[in-house]
This record gives C-alpha cells, sequence and structure tokens, in this order.
C-alpha cells in the first residue's frame, strides 16, 4: 500500500489493503481527522487513486464502500480537508436517525385573522329589518325594481313532420 501526499495531492495505491489501514495511512501523512465506526473498514481495496486534491481521492476511495462520509474542508483551502467522518450505510433501527417531525400544534402559535372594520357604503340603502323585504314602503306594493329581470330562452321550433298513414297490417287468410 502506498499513501503520498505532496503539493496539495494525495495519492493513494492500493493492492489487497483494508480501507482502515487506508484511512490511518492518510491521517498519518495529512493530519486530517478520521472518524471511523469500531470494526469498520476491514473490507479489501484495490484502487490507484490520484495523484489529485484530497477531497476527489478521498470521495473516488469511499464511493460504494458500506459507509456513508462528510467531508469537512480547511477554511482557507475548501479542496483540503479537515476530517472525513464516516458511518455505516445500513445502520440498524436503533442507529437511525429518528425522522424529521414538525413541531406540535400546541406549541405553534394560535392564528388569529385579521380584523377588517366595517365601512358603511354610502350608496348602499340601509338593511331592511322590518320583515317587509321587496315591498315599496310608499304603495305596499311588491317592488320591482330591485328584482332580477326573468329570463327566458326560447324554444326551438320542431321540424313539421307529414302524418304518416298506419301501416297495413298483414291479414290472416287462414279461416
Amino acid at each position: 500500500m502506498e499513501v503520498d501526499y505532496r503539493n496539495g495531492k494525495l495519492k493513494i495505491v492500493a493492492d489487497h489493503a483494508t480501507l482502515a489501514a487506508i484511512l490511518n495511512e492518510v491521517h498519518r501523512r495529512m493530519g486530517t481527522q478520521i472518524s471511523l465506526p469500531s470494526g469498520g473498514g476491514m473490507e479489501q481495496v484495490y484502487v490507484s487513486l490520484g495523484p489529485a486534491a484530497p477531497r476527489e481521492v478521498m470521495a473516488a476511495l469511499l464511493n460504494g464502500t458500506h459507509f456513508n462520509f462528510i467531508m469537512v474542508g480547511v477554511d482557507n483551502d475548501p479542496s483540503q480537508l479537515r476530517s472525513v467522518i464516516l458511518t455505516p450505510s445500513s445502520a440498524g433501527p436503533a442507529d437511525t436517525p429518528a425522522p424529521y417531525s414538525p413541531p406540535l400544534a400546541a406549541q405553534a402559535p394560535e392564528y388569529t385573522p385579521p380584523t377588517v372594520p366595517d365601512i358603511p357604503q354610502p350608496d348602499a340603502p340601509p338593511p331592511d329589518d322590518s320583515g317587509n323585504a321587496g315591498v315599496t314602503p310608499d304603495t305596499g306594493e311588491p317592488d320591482t325594481t330591485s328584482q332580477e329581470p326573468e329570463v327566458t330562452t326560447p324554444r326551438r321550433p320542431r321540424p313539421h313532420r307529414p302524418a304518416q298513414e298506419p301501416a297495413e297490417q298483414p291479414q290472416d287468410d287462414q279461416q
């Protein structure tokens, strides 16, 4: 196994080395903090990667493994690595983080609809509370000015069909 870090470039060549051994050597050469789950990284690796930016080489090394990973870059050079965090990608139910759930309704502030002030309409007549809606107050007659006009749809004339003579019934000649 060969792990080389020169001029900001990382190179990894491994033939039958464990992932844990490669990651340990990357840590030794670069100073990158690598968090590997206990007992993880025992699979055999056959790779020839780099020389390239450490992020690219590590992503190529870790893609396809049984780990999820997060790489944290250096503030002044994001292509360099400060740390790499690995977690098992096939975690059991106890290791799986709880799914996101929105806050309970009791914790949310109660919705209060905005108030709209009552503004009288200057052109509208005041509402009739007397029970005589639709009746003209002067005459007591039905008020036809406020009613909608009646709309009728004309019917189409039916086409004229000449009367047909009844068809002759066959007569029964047997007697």
